[in-house]
């Protein structure tokens, strides 16, 4: 996979740190980290776990007052619910940044592209959803609902 290298800085050392993400503006494809570092590929125009995960959520009666832009948070927050978790057991995240290399926080100040861009190669395998599959209708609800219930982006 052809990803784009960007630049972070890091609030709690002050290193600029390079890290690879999508580039350009593809249309419902995210790169999804966990807290161990691994990262997964997903392609939400075609993986029906997203649009079943966002129909949850807009039915679920504590969301009917937000916009689409704070449902697109909701989702994007809570989504790792249906992904099978890393090797270590940590939740893949949407929207997780990468650790900083030398101090190994994400506390990011600031992000631009490397310029001139910078493209590197790297196999990324696409998230996998074979827990979530094992689920009935009631329970894949009832982790949606239990996540809506942690969520920040929770009204």
């Amino acid at each position: 996979m052809k990803l784009q290298l960007f630049r972070y800085h890091c609030g709690s050392c002050g290193h600029w740190y390079a890290s690879p993400v999508i580039g350009g503006s593809p249309y419902g494809e995210f790169l999804l980290r966990s807290e161990s570092g691994e990262t997964r590929y997903l392609n939400a125009t075609l993986d029906h776990t997203f649009r079943e995960v966002r129909e949850f959520i807009e039915n679920d009666p504590r969301t009917t007052t937000l916009d689409q832009f704070k449902l697109s948070n909701l989702l994007h927050d809570l989504y790792g619910i249906a992904c099978d978790k890393d090797s270590l057991g940590n939740e893949f995240r949407v929207g997780l940044n990468a650790r900083c290399t030398h101090w190994d926080q994400r506390n990011i100040t600031e992000w631009e592209s490397v310029e001139p861009p910078e493209f590197v190669e790297l196999e990324i395998p696409a998230v996998t959803h074979e827990s979530w599959m094992k689920l009935d209708e009631s329970e894949k609800q009832a982790r949606v609902s239990a996540a809506i219930n942690e969520s920040p982006f929770t009204p």
